[in-house]
C-alpha cells in the first residue's frame, strides 16, 4: 500500500507545476481482472490476475502534463505499482515538444519496440504534407556509464487514402503503410533492427456483416512481436503465445459478440483456434495452440 501511495503522489507531483495554472484538470483509467485455466501436454494450471490504471493530465493552453500509474496483482502476489509514462508538453513556434519518459507510436505499432523510454525529447512538426518526428533517447546501445544518446527520424505522409511512416535510427529501419483500397483495410510493416528483418501483412474487409481479417508475420529469429495492441494479440482473451511467434498466418472473423481465428504458427506449422464471445464487459474465449489449450474469462471497464 505505500508504494501505491508513494506512486500516486509522484505521479500528483508531476501535474503540480501545470494544476497551479491550468484551468482544465481530467482524469480516467480502466480495469481489469482475467481467470484463466491452461492445460500444457497434460499439465494444468488456473491463474488471476487483475490490472488497475489512472492517467491524470493537466493543460494549460498550449502547455501539458501527463502521468500513468499502474497496479498490478497476480496470485497470492501484493499489488505492484508503476508509472508507464509521465511527460510534459508545449509548443515552440511550430514545433511541439514532448519531454519525459514516454511512448513513441510509429507505424502499426507491430514490430517496431515501442517501450515506455526514460528522459526522452520528442519534437514534432509539420512540413507541407508531412509530419517530421525526431525522438532523442538512450542508445540501446549504451553502457551505464556512458549512457549515450540516438536520435530517431520519422517521416509521416498521407499517400491516397494511406498513412505512410518512414523511421530510421542508429539500429533500425521501419517503412509502413496503413489505410483503405475501397472497402479493403490494410496495414503493412517492414523492418530490420540490425539486419534481422521482419513483415508484418494486415488485410481485412467487412464480407456479409462479418468483420473479416489475413494477418501475415514473417520474421528472422531474434526479432520478436512488439505491440500489445496489434489485431493478433487482441484475439478474445488468449494472447496465447502469439505475440512471439517468429511467422503466423491467421484467418480471424468477428460477427457481433462472438470473434473466430485459426491459422498456423511457428516454423513447425502448429494450429491455431481462438473463439471469443462477449458479454456485456466480461469476455469468454477458448484457445488452443498445437497441445496447449486455454479457457480465459476476462472483465474490462473503463472509467
Amino acid at each position: 500500500m505505500n508504494k501505491k501511495i508513494i506512486s500516486m503522489a509522484v505521479a500528483a507531483a508531476l501535474v503540480a507545476p501545470v494544476v497551479a495554472q491550468a484551468a482544465d484538470l481530467s482524469f480516467k483509467g480502466d480495469a481489469r481482472f482475467r481467470t484463466y485455466h491452461n492445460d500444457a501436454n497434460g499439465t494444468a494450471s488456473t491463474k488471476h490476475d487483475n490490472r488497475v490504471r489512472f492517467v491524470v493530465t493537466a493543460t494549460d493552453g498550449d502547455n501539458m502534463a501527463t502521468a500513468r500509474l499502474t497496479m498490478d496483482g497476480a496470485d497470492n502476489a501484493a499489488a505492484t505499482a508503476s508509472t508507464d509514462y509521465a511527460y510534459v508538453g508545449t509548443k515552440i513556434g511550430p514545433v511541439s515538444l514532448k519531454l519525459g519518459d514516454q511512448r513513441a507510436y510509429f507505424g502499426t505499432n507491430y514490430l517496431v519496440n515501442n517501450a515506455a523510454k526514460p528522459n526522452r525529447v520528442t519534437a514534432m512538426m509539420k512540413a507541407g504534407p508531412a509530419t517530421i518526428v525526431i525522438a532523442d533517447d538512450v542508445s540501446p546501445n549504451a553502457t551505464p556509464v556512458d549512457n549515450a544518446r540516438v536520435s530517431t527520424g520519422v517521416i509521416m505522409a498521407k499517400v491516397a487514402d494511406f498513412n505512410v511512416s518512414v523511421l530510421s535510427n542508429e539500429t533500425t529501419t521501419m517503412i509502413a503503410a496503413i489505410g483503405k483500397a475501397g472497402p479493403v483495410k490494410l496495414a503493412i510493416e517492414s523492418t530490420d533492427l540490425n539486419g534481422v528483418a521482419g513483415t508484418y501483412i494486415n488485410v481485412g474487409m467487412e464480407v456479409a456483416g462479418m468483420d473479416m481479417g489475413l494477418t501475415s508475420v514473417a520474421m528472422d529469429a531474434g526479432l520478436t512481436t512488439a505491440s500489445l495492441y496489434s489485431p493478433v494479440a487482441a484475439l478474445g482473451t488468449s494472447n496465447n503465445g502469439i505475440r512471439n511467434a517468429n511467422e503466423l498466418t491467421l484467418l480471424t472473423v468477428k460477427k457481433g459478440n462472438i470473434s473466430f481465428g485459426a491459422g498456423t504458427v511457428d516454423a513447425a506449422g502448429d494450429s491455431l483456434l481462438d473463439v471469443g464471445y462477449k458479454m456485456g464487459n466480461t469476455t469468454f474465449s477458448y484457445s488452443s495452440i498445437d497441445t496447449t489449450t486455454r479457457i480465459a474469462m476476462q472483465y474490462n471497464m473503463k472509467f
